[in-house]
């Protein structure tokens, strides 16, 4: 049985300038990667924990930073204007059901 400290290692899949099909590389490695050769500042230890906690293969779509905070107006500081309204005005109705059931809980009871 493996010690609570050992590295989880994750086996990656997919085609990759550095990273080789079916070798297993940690969490730290592969934020480390990201780090140094993204020029948005890469992927944190944390969210690369996050991101493969549950699942078997590191992809290169798990590599990729993602960059929620950018806007014309803003310097990387909070959401943009645009990113803020799409959040705010999402249905949080997620099924089919959510949305009958709505139907019904909205209408006035006689």
């Amino acid at each position: 049985m493996a010690a609570k400290n050992d590295p989880r290692l994750v086996a990656f899949k997919g085609q990759h300038p550095f990273f080789l099909e079916g070798t297993l590389y940690s969490y730290n490695e592969y934020a480390d990667y990201t780090q140094q050769h993204c020029e948005l500042g890469g992927v944190i230890r944390s969210t690369m924990k996050g991101r493969l906690r549950d699942k078997q293969y590191c992809e290169p779509k798990h590599l990729k930073h993602v960059d929620v905070y950018t806007g014309a107006n803003r310097e990387g500081q909070g959401w943009c204007k645009e990113l803020r309204e799409k959040a705010l005005t999402a249905s949080r109705l997620e099924t089919q059901q959510d949305v009958l059931s709505m139907k019904w809980l909205k209408r006035k009871l006689v």
